[in-house]
């Protein structure tokens, strides 16, 4: 018994299973990267006296955290949360 596939019909077939392939990969990354993100952050905020001398720069570098991506950021937040 021989089956014969036509050229054409090869090609189809390769182009659908990669088009699978690839669909599968961005699904599964899709779901790697949801299931990280659902581990929840929380915020606490504390009170700081400020004491002549003081600037928002030496305060922000003693309670500075890598919660934030730059030392910017976090003096950006110190100031919007005090207006």
């Amino acid at each position: 018994m021989n089956i014969r596939i036509s050229k054409r019909k090869v090609v189809m077939y390769r182009i659908v299973f990669a088009l699978f392939a690839i669909s599968a990969l961005i699904m599964v990354f899709n779901i790697r990267s949801s299931a990280e993100n659902k581990n929840p952050t929380y915020k606490y905020y504390t009170s700081v006296k400020v004491e002549d001398g003081d600037t928002v720069w030496s305060i922000a570098k003693e309670y500075y955290t890598v919660d934030y991506k730059d030392m910017n950021e976090y003096i950006y937040e110190i100031k919007s949360m005090n207006h």
